[in-house]
């Protein structure tokens, strides 16, 4: 099974100046756990935990702190054809729950852990299909 399979494709994004208030409101709003953070191209991610260690317990005012400091800069992503192996591996392998999907350099989705969990059902599917029938 490809990332394509099961990845979501309404993506919420935002602007590395956008305050952090606005972007805990665009995350309540849309009740997701992270934002991709995109100024023509991926710049970084800011997740629920990026804003508890890094805005809350710092102390930091939220609607002066724009994105780009506390947003986490280095980012995994993967392609919309990487099978779901190497996926689970790099999640594993860099402790990270969600993975932007990237292709020709722009964002065309998201997977997260809960998104493969979801999906077992047809993995276990294909997998006796291909041994069984």
């Amino acid at each position: 099974m490809l990332v394509k399979d099961i990845m979501k494709t309404d993506v919420k994004t935002t602007s590395s100046l956008t305050t952090v208030k606005k972007a805990a409101e665009i995350m309540s709003e849309n009740d997701i756990g992270c934002l991709l953070i995109v100024d023509d191209v991926l710049k970084g991610i800011i997740t629920e935990r990026d804003m508890v260690k890094r805005v809350v317990a710092a102390g930091l005012d939220v609607r002066k702190t724009r994105i780009s400091r506390v947003m986490t800069k280095h980012v995994f992503f993967v392609s919309p054809d990487d099978d779901l192996h190497k996926t689970i591996n790099i999640m594993t392998s860099r402790h990270v729950k969600r993975l932007p999907v990237i292709y020709a350099n722009e964002v065309v989705g998201i997977i997260t852990f809960t998104d493969i969990i979801e999906s077992q059902p047809k993995i276990i599917q294909e997998i006796y299909r291909s041994r069984f029938i």
